[in-house]
């Protein structure tokens, strides 16, 4: 299994842990069906609310074919 020791979070050991958990679960069980793993810092939601709605297209597509994806400030990461 993938170590779920994430550096970028490494200064919120809670966060990291909280993170770790639920991947740890979707790995194992396969629950929930499809993870979304929001890596975007601390934002405001008018800046959160413009990332999601340019990416939806592709966030759309990606969920379609796969079960694991991360979306970034300035990226989407297709895990599985």
């Amino acid at each position: 299994m993938r170590n779920c020791r994430a550096d970028w979070l490494a200064g919120c050991p809670n966060l990291a842990a909280m993170h770790c958990i639920r991947l740890q679960s979707f790995l194992i069980s396969g629950t929930p069906q499809r993870l979304l793993l929001v890596s975007t810092g601390n934002l405001d939601n008018i800046r959160l609310t413009g990332i999601f709605h340019a990416n939806l297209p592709a966030l759309h597509e990606a969920f379609n074919t796969h079960r694991f994806v991360e979306i970034t400030q300035t990226s989407l990461i297709v895990h599985e």
